[in-house]
């Protein structure tokens, strides 16, 4: 690490394109300006004796050579409510994804805060009972969204003094860090498959826990779900004919709808071939002595980062951000490390 880390809004990068054999055929250095935060909040809570720190931010992703240009469809959601907060974090697909994405805040946003005395009674059935409807609601005419091959991922933290309740749909993630056993590997770099990444040092060794489940359409019990209700899981091909990307969901004798998840918010072509609304649920007690933070990612990061790099990476800086140096709140500048 350098003694002193800037952020550049500036930059220049040099990509390389290859031919099927993997000889790079091109070189071209692009310059542009990397995009600010579409949204971002900062809050603290206490409740039950304990202190929370809470930040999110909705960063556009972009091409640097500006051939295509794509509305980012992220969304979040922050609702803090009698002594209990909900996290929501929402990927949106689709031509009518951002506006799946927004329906998707709004409707958990009102049903956690009107039937707030079933997440009390019963987190994990309260949960999938708001994830489920948002989703019939969606699909209702009177959402004025066409979400018949649009629709969004879902990643889902209720959180209270007992412990985090966890649902998802499709393949944005949540992950808590937290201090391992004696006993308990915090693992390496070796496997991650980016060619890319830089070793970020953490100033101590901390695990990641996976808390949700990317739900795949290969997976083993999905694509027996997607077979039996009609519906076929298979990769894209390339002009080589070569396999590429991840698998997606396609009706047996058609095009559509190329969906590279499971389960999701909307889609409505797809729910008719096996693809289903209900997450996947998981609860987590707090060990307030080792859980450090929690982090809800789409798969802009995951694609890209794996869960302990994230996890070192957001240990190495957290406390420097916290201190919000520089003149900006965004991009933000992290000085002296």
């Amino acid at each position: 690490m350098t003694d002193t880390i800037e952020f550049e809004e500036q930059v220049t990068i040099r990509i390389k394109e290859k031919d099927n054999k993997g000889r790079v055929v091109r070189l071209d250095d692009v310059s542009f300006r990397v995009t600010g935060p579409a949204s971002q909040l900062n809050e603290n809570y206490s409740f039950d004796k304990m202190s929370l720190s809470m930040s999110s931010c909705v960063v556009p992703g972009q091409d640097p050579r500006q051939l295509i240009n794509k509305d980012c469809q992220d969304a979040c959601a922050c609702i803090f409510h009698e002594n209990t907060l909900l996290l929501a974090l929402f990927d949106g697909h689709g031509k009518e994804g951002q506006r799946v994405a927004s329906f998707c805040v709004n409707f958990m946003r009102d049903f956690f805060t009107t039937c707030h005395s079933l997440f009390k009674n019963d987190a994990e059935k309260a949960i999938k009972k708001m994830i489920v409807d948002c989703d019939d609601s969606l699909r209702q005419k009177s959402s004025k969204i066409d979400s018949s091959l649009s629709g969004s991922t879902a990643v889902v933290a209720f959180l209270t003094s007992e412990g985090i309740h966890v649902a998802s749909v499709g393949d944005s993630r949540a992950i808590l860090a937290t201090v391992p056993n004696d006993n308990l590997s915090v693992g390496s770099y070796e496997s991650a498959p980016n060619s890319y990444t830089r070793k970020i040092e953490p100033s101590r060794q901390l695990a990641a826990v996976s808390l949700s489940v990317d739900q795949k359409p290969n997976h083993e019990a999905e694509l027996e779900r997607i077979e039996r209700h009609g519906g076929k899981v298979q990769q894209l091909t390339d002009d080589f004919g070569n396999k590429v990307g991840p698998f997606r969901v396609w009706q047996k004798n058609g095009i559509l709808p190329g969906l590279a998840m499971s389960r999701s918010i909307g889609d409505g072509v797809a729910k008719e071939i096996g693809v289903i609304a209900e997450p996947i649920y998981h609860f987590f007690p707090h060990i307030h002595f080792r859980d450090q933070f929690l982090v809800m990612a789409s798969d802009g990061v995951w694609d890209v980062m794996e869960n302990l790099e994230v996890v070192n990476f957001v240990e190495r800086f957290r406390k420097k951000c916290l201190k919000k140096n520089g003149p900006k709140a965004y991009p933000h500048r992290v000085l002296d490390i």
